[in-house]
């Protein structure tokens, strides 16, 4: 979400630079529950299986999951991994709580499949930087490493759809900030203005 997050953060402050702006990382769970509690105007995140009734949703993307390598790592040449192959590969994944983990999770329950995570972390751009070394490899959605140089973004042959949506998320009825609302309309106007799938 980052790329997307710092697009609409310039092109916000540009338009609107006396509005003081506030930014929390966490896992999707974390930011749900705050937004729940009113402690946060919106959450930008993918969509987790058993999302809350209470909030309201706008779809901004879709984008894929792929196997994400350094371009030194010694499988960056792969057109493409089988899902054997990947569970024999030192991962570092996100922590649990993220969207993107429990796709992860679900794939590999589905499949019988026990994957070689060395290494579980609550912040995705930390994966991101880990991956450089060339030992690493991730599973993350194409839109997590959009723009990051020198990264291979690896299709996984699945017949599993392995699509993410991602969305702004509301508390349902409450009353929404005009500065929310604004920086909603950049969000959108970002991600409808790249192909993010």
């Amino acid at each position: 979400m980052s790329p997307l997050l710092i697009a609409a953060l310039g092109l916000f402050s540009k338009t609107y630079p006396k509005i003081k702006i506030n930014v929390s990382f966490g896992t999707s769970e974390e930011l749900l529950d705050r937004l729940e509690a009113n402690q946060l105007d919106f959450v930008l995140s993918f969509k987790p299986e058993g999302v809350s009734e209470h909030l309201e949703t706008m779809p901004l993307f879709s984008s894929m999951l792929r196997f994400i390598v350094h371009c030194s790592h010694p499988l960056a040449e792969l057109s493409s991994i089988t899902l054997k192959r990947l569970s024999e590969t030192p991962l570092i994944l996100p922590g649990k709580g993220f969207a993107t983990r429990k796709r992860v999770d679900d794939l590999c329950r589905k499949h019988q499949l026990e994957l070689t995570v060395g290494v579980e972390m609550n912040d995705v751009h930390t994966i991101i930087h880990t991956l450089r070394e060339g030992y690493w490899g991730t599973i993350l959605t194409q839109a997590a490493v959009r723009g990051e140089e020198n990264l291979v973004q690896i299709p996984i042959l699945c017949a599993d759809k392995l699509t993410s949506q991602g969305f702004l998320f509301w508390a349902q009825g409450d009353y929404r900030k005009k500065s929310a609302l604004a920086f909603a309309d950049f969000l959108r106007k970002v991600a409808g203005g790249e192909e993010r799938s």
